[in-house]
């Protein structure tokens, strides 16, 4: 899971001062819920487009680079829509000072959004109605009487503006796999089958790992393996265990071109929309169809291939729950069902100002659980979210018995992550009083990464490097924040958004440095401004991703 490597920097590496195993079963319209969450592990997002969008065409989910700057104060991107959809626009500022102007613009000119403030750099649109199929362009700029500049990325989302996942559903997928004697949930051929053999029964699996959402856009691609004449299948939303039982919404479609809403309940299952026939348009195609759900406090509506064929409202389950996918059967002969779900997305909301965020002084849940310190920075308005699980890791270390030179011990080998909240509390032993222990991020080789460290001396650096290039970001300085005494423990938190980067140190902001974003690797490490006997252990390390 992690490796040493050895790597003896040059003396201008750095600065220092003296130099129950599932949710999802067989149910007659009645279930069980038991609930196992390992480890917080997801490979990074794949997108589903693997080709570039040509032009200045915006494809979802797949993003587009843009620059602003003197010579281009102002440039346009254009999507095509169809009307009943919901769209969200983010826009993430990589480098510069640009102050973004982001608006979503109709066929006439008429300005019908304009971005809001969605975290460190970035702005976005959320939830724009779309209410006629048409051409739309995203016009992208700086604020108005601004000199500011740089380069950002832009996203065309459906639903919300947040992409928590896009999943290839590969061994990784949050989508949890379990077998039972008539029904089983597991990965074959980089696709979910979901299999379900039982009269008038249903089952489902959730992704656990991804959390808990009130609001939230879920769709996936769908293909039929093994029915007869009868077949349902369709998402399932806020889901919760009480007890023994499990109480959640589920919006199916059936092989008639219908569709329903229902809620399990702990008395059982209850009809909220009964099967209504889909529009023409939302016709069943042959091989493979999409089916999407977009939940919005008590509005719950239903797409199938980009159709929407209705909308529910209901508030007989209000709080924010588990989301996944099922299936259901009819009486034998049409008691078997086996469906193949892929390219499972998910995006929620991100909160949106009018003022752009400002990162707090202090954090006053610092020393709180992972969960704690992100609803804090998430009502600040710092992070478009909570994120989704990275990695978690009880403890770590890395040794250093040289001279002048740092160890790194690489976290998760193969896992890259560009917008990230890193974290661990980090003590060291040594009988030097000329060590540090670093946090080292973005790697993409010995040339390429970014770094913050803290020494003894109770001092901290930043600093980025790309290739022979000066540093694009390199800071060092003092601070009270730092425990200096040996075997202190000092929890160190990294928030690295876009182009910024924020460094808490036991709960104080010492750090707020302008870097360029790329996506590397994670490493620790160890570092010896002169020969010494180090130790630099990593507790409860933590990483949220925003990729």
């Amino acid at each position: 899971m992690f490796s040493s490597t050895y790597r003896v920097m040059e003396a201008n590496h750095l600065n220092s001062p003296t130099d129950d195993h599932k949710f999802g079963a067989l149910t007659p319209r009645k279930s069980v819920l038991v609930a196992l969450l390992t480890m917080l592990f997801i490979l990074p997002l794949i997108p589903i487009h693997a080709q570039e969008p040509p032009d200045n065409v915006l494809t979802p989910v797949q993003p587009v680079s843009g620059s602003i700057s003197d010579a281009a104060p102002q440039q346009e991107w254009t999507f095509d829509a169809k009307a009943g959809q919901t769209i969200s626009l983010r826009m993430q500022i990589t480098s510069g000072d640009l102050d973004p102007l982001l608006e979503l613009v109709d066929g006439r000119g008429n300005v019908l959004a304009q971005g809001k403030h969605a975290s460190l750099s970035s702005v976005a649109v959320q939830a724009a109605a779309i209410t006629e199929t048409a051409t739309y362009t995203v016009r992208v700029g700086r604020n108005g009487g601004s000199a500011s500049q740089g380069d950002y990325r832009l996203w065309l989302l459906p639903g919300y503006s947040f992409l928590l996942i896009n999943d290839p559903m590969d061994l990784e997928t949050p989508l949890r796999s379990w077998r039972e004697p008539n029904a089983s949930s597991r990965v074959a051929q980089g696709k979910l089958r979901l299999a379900l053999e039982a009269n008038n029964n249903f089952t489902w699996t959730t992704a656990d790992a991804l959390g808990n959402y009130q609001d939230v856009y879920l769709q996936t691609k769908v293909q039929l393996e093994n029915y007869n004449a009868y077949w349902e299948y369709g998402l399932l939303l806020r889901g919760k265990r009480d007890g023994n039982v499990a109480e959640f919404y589920m919006l199916m479609v059936n092989s008639r071109g219908e569709w329903r809403m229902t809620a399990s309940l702990r008395d059982g299952l209850r009809v909220i929309s009964d099967w209504t026939a889909m529009p023409t348009t939302a016709k069943i195609l042959p091989l493979s169809n999409s089916i999407a759900v977009l939940a919005q406090g008590d509005t719950f509506t239903l797409y199938f291939n980009d159709v929407r064929v209705g909308r529910v409202t209901d508030d007989t389950l209000p709080d924010a729950g588990l989301i996944g996918v099922a299936v259901a059967t009819s009486v034998r002969p049409d008691n078997i069902v086996a469906a193949l779900f892929d390219d499972y997305l998910v995006t929620v909301p991100a909160p949106l100002t009018d003022q752009p965020a400002t990162a707090p002084a202090t954090l006053e849940n610092w020393n709180g659980s992972s969960e704690t310190i992100l609803a804090e920075l998430v009502q600040a308005g710092v992070i478009p979210s909570g994120g989704k699980p990275g990695f978690s890791l009880p403890t770590a270390y890395v040794s250093n018995n040289t001279g002048g030179s740092i160890i790194f011990v690489t976290l998760m080998d193969g896992l890259d992550y560009a917008d990230m909240i890193y974290a661990a509390d980090v003590v060291w032993d040594s009988d030097s009083e000329n060590i540090a222990c670093a946090l080292e991020f973005r790697v993409q080789d010995g040339a390429n990464f970014s770094i913050i460290y803290f020494d003894r001396k109770g001092g901290y650096g930043v600093r980025q490097i790309a290739g022979t290039e000066l540093p694009i970001a390199q800071e060092y300085a003092l601070t009270e924040a730092i425990k200096k005494e040996n075997q202190a423990s000092n929890r160190v938190l990294v928030i690295a958004l876009g182009n910024r980067l924020l460094l808490y140190i036991n709960g104080q902001l010492v750090s707020n440095a302008f870097v360029r974003q790329v996506s590397g690797s994670i490493l620790l490490a160890a570092y010896n401004y002169e020969r010494a006997s180090t130790y630099c252990g990593f507790n409860n390390v933590w990483l949220r991703s925003f990729n």
